[in-house]
């Protein structure tokens, strides 16, 4: 688990599967962090990636590139990428 300011990272690998549990904001404040650690983190492990974003409960059009960083960044290295539990609001 890594975390820094509004959000933590946690990460469980499930039958060769990386799931990414995120808790918290993705912002402005917390963007840099997430897209630093995130893209670490996908470098060492499993190509097949999810983020699960049950526990953020707020995401700006800053940690929506952030996603787009990720998927491209699994995309190169040939993995699978996919977000689950989105929440409506």
């Amino acid at each position: 688990m890594v975390q820094s300011g509004d959000l933590t990272i946690n990460l469980q690998e499930r039958e060769g599967v990386a799931v990414y549990q995120l808790t918290g904001r993705i912002d402005t404040a917390t963007s840099p962090f997430a897209e630093s650690q995130l893209g670490e983190m996908i470098a060492n492990s499993s190509k097949l990636v999810v983020l699960d974003l049950k526990d953020v409960n707020y995401i700006s059009s800053t940690g929506l590139r952030v996603l787009l960083f990720i998927s491209a960044k699994v995309k190169k290295l040939s993995g699978k990428f996919a977000v689950s539990s989105l929440q409506p609001n």
